[in-house]
């Protein structure tokens, strides 16, 4: 389960008194704003058609947290952008990942090393 498809916590059954302060929430980038774009990963199969199950899984749970993290240290990123460029970068990895067995070792680092200076122009 993903959280995304997790329950919203119960709303408190007690209201805190005049003299009570609630407790703030830090102020930080609210999960919901992201749910569209996260889901657009994980609906893609071709992001993940050559990988295992449990390989998919690994490489969407990254794709997600990029998605996160860019969300929470760059607050006004363009999301809609971020995910394509993400989305266009785990395509390439799960091509790459397709074709592996016609690389030389050499070859194959060499385009991970290039998809990896890719995502870090991407998101910086």
């Amino acid at each position: 389960m993903f959280w995304w498809q997790k329950p919203d916590p119960p709303e408190p059954t007690e209201q805190p008194g005049p003299t009570e302060r609630a407790e703030q929430p830090p102020t930080s980038l609210s999960p919901q704003p992201l749910k569209p774009f996260i889901q657009q990963l994980y609906e893609d199969e071709s992001l993940t058609g050559a990988l295992t199950d449990n390989d998919a899984k690994m490489l969407l749970a990254w794709g997600q947290a990029q998605l996160e993290r860019l969300a929470d240290e760059s607050p006004q990123v363009d999301l809609d952008q971020a995910t394509q460029n993400l989305r266009r970068l785990l395509k390439t990895i799960n091509q790459l990942i397709a074709k592996r067995s016609e690389l030389s070792d050499t070859d194959f680092l060499g385009r991970l090393l290039t998809l990896a200076e890719q995502w870090s122009a991407f998101s910086d």
